[in-house]
């Protein structure tokens, strides 16, 4: 769902205010889900406040001046408020005050002014991330083998987490999944699917086993209704020597944000990622900076985000399948990560300088990028070891979106 528009107008300043009004309403068409009529009362406001809170974030138009308190009201409704302003009727003073009220208060908002090309490409990046909040507030998210009590051993913030995010979490212990993996039919589905990638050490009877557990976390996202997965890798493959990098795997290519060790801070990005940026991206252990070089590295990655891909045996252990891809050279990157509390969104971007896997001391799928800023920052100030990194530039929706949610954004 897209932003709801608001126009505001104060009762003693009703020039051309429809005019202006119209104006935003053209010149943002197919940034927003609906405009309400013209509000110049905090009675008006009540009026349609069920309505104000099914939107995932407001646009709050300045008609005129006089409209700061108006727009402070939005407040109560809990939701990001991006207040628009122009040049005329002493639009931009009220939006001014109306945006410092607000983050005296610890309220997320932003301003922009004007209908220039910069300004509508800005607002076009927070549709596209009010779209994304949206969906992922009314989604599940399926954690295998995690709980509730192991989440905050690992300092997540859960209160914080579902302030930001709404979205529910499902545990689901690892003696069922691995009860249900054991009773799961093998998937033709995921052994077509990865029967065109070349392999060593891997017979088609691991890839087969594989398949299982494949099959057990899509009934399980089924039984649960949920769009979100995340699984602890290391307890269930020490059970069964089964690895869920092909369910990973095959989950992102199918459009089903999936994220190793039940990583919740990964699993929430990829999900923003893969609806801003409409691709797979890659969840990546960070194993080495050297200089302005970082090396990131997993043991699956989705078919959708590489060229060509072996299949090989799992890094650590030796067991079953994982996926060395073969990533394309010379193209942007940007890789991000939450910090386990919510607070600090981290985020740089760089050129891949190298993408096919050239050692075995780390997992299969390896890829060096070349940092603009300093990527030493990642341990002078750590939010956590994986990075999600997707295709091209997205810095600016990053900032966006730590903008609207209320934290910190902090660029490599």
């Amino acid at each position: 769902m897209k932003p709801l528009l608001i126009p505001f107008a104060s009762t003693l300043q009703e020039r051309g205010v429809n005019i202006i009004t119209l104006n935003y309403m053209e010149k943002l068409r197919g940034l927003y889900e609906e405009s309400l009529p013209i509000i110049t009362s905090i009675r008006d406001l009540e009026e349609y406040q069920d309505e104000i809170k099914n939107y995932p974030l407001i646009f709050a138009l300045a008609c005129t001046g006089g409209t700061s308190k108006l727009i402070v009201a939005l407040e109560r409704f809990g939701k990001p408020i991006v207040i628009l302003s122009h040049g005329k009727q002493n639009s931009l003073p009220s939006a001014l005050e109306a945006l410092y009220m607000l983050r005296a208060r610890n309220h997320p908002a932003i301003l922009i002014h004007g209908l220039s090309q910069s300004s509508l490409e800005t607002l076009q990046k927070i549709s596209l991330i009010g779209e994304a909040l949206h969906d992922i507030a009314n989604s599940k998210i399926l954690l295998i083998g995690g709980s509730k009590e192991w989440l905050e051993s690992e300092n997540y913030d859960l209160d914080n987490f579902s302030k930001l995010f709404g979205a529910e979490i499902i545990y689901e212990e690892i003696e069922g999944f691995i009860e249900l993996v054991q009773k799961a039919d093998s998937s033709r589905e995921l052994i077509e699917h990865f029967k065109k990638f070349s392999k060593t050490e891997i017979r088609d009877e691991d890839i087969k086993e594989s398949s299982k557990m494949y099959n057990a976390a899509r009934n399980l996202l089924k039984k649960h209704n949920a769009e979100i997965f995340g699984i602890r890798c290391f307890p269930i493959i020490m059970r069964t020597k089964i690895t869920p990098c092909l369910t990973v795997s095959k989950l992102i290519d199918e459009g089903i944000p999936a994220a190793c060790e039940a990583d919740l801070s990964a699993a929430i990005l990829i999900a923003l990622l893969m609806k801003i940026t409409k691709r797979p991206v890659f969840m990546g252990n960070t194993v080495d900076i050297n200089d302005n070089e970082i090396t990131f590295a997993h043991c699956t990655v989705a078919t959708g985000f590489i060229e060509k891909a072996i299949l090989r045996k799992h890094f650590e252990t030796e067991w079953s399948v994982s996926v060395a891809g073969i990533i394309s050279e010379n193209k942007t990157v940007t890789f991000a990560r939450f910090s386990h509390d919510f607070r600090r969104l981290m985020a740089g971007k760089g050129i891949i300088s190298k993408g096919s896997p050239w050692s075995e001391e780390f997992c299969r799928t390896q890829l060096k990028v070349i940092v603009e800023g300093d990527p030493s920052k990642i341990t002078r100030e750590p939010v956590g070891n994986h990075f999600v990194i997707a295709e091209g530039d997205y810095i600016r929706e990053l900032e966006l979106l730590s903008e609207l949610l209320g934290i910190r954004f902090e660029k490599i």
